[in-house]
């Protein structure tokens, strides 16, 4: 299956600017790629921050025990499930999933959900 995709735009914060990216109608391998590695090294070095300062874990991320590859492995093939992304410069930025007629789940570009902020371009 072939995700559709729809051309949005984010904000660059560092740069001021709009900066063009892709909204895909499914997370995919490549999405999961990067959950592990983008998005796993740089909420870690949140959460040791968070625990330095000693912050308790109800003002943690909602998403810092989220394991996205689990949750897709749950889900594929059950036509219920709604899969959403974020990409731009080549990088999931966000993520979201929805079950059924519920809201969303996960937070698509939301930093403190776990995306990728646009400006931390590597």
């Amino acid at each position: 299956m072939t995700a559709e995709t729809s051309i949005i735009y984010l904000l660059d914060k560092a740069a001021g600017t709009a900066v063009e990216a892709e909204l895909r109608d499914a997370i995919e391998e490549a999405q999961l790629v990067d959950w592990q590695t983008k998005w796993q090294p740089a909420l870690i070095v949140v959460l040791q921050e968070l625990a330095r300062q000693q912050v308790p874990i109800s003002k943690w991320p909602q998403s810092w025990h989220w394991d996205w590859r689990a949750k897709m492995t749950q889900v594929t093939g059950l036509l219920a499930f709604r899969g959403f992304c974020v990409l731009c410069t080549g990088v999931t930025r966000g993520a979201a999933a929805q079950q059924g007629h519920g809201p969303l789940r996960g937070g698509v570009g939301a930093k403190r959900r776990g995306g990728m902020p646009v400006s931390s371009r590597r």
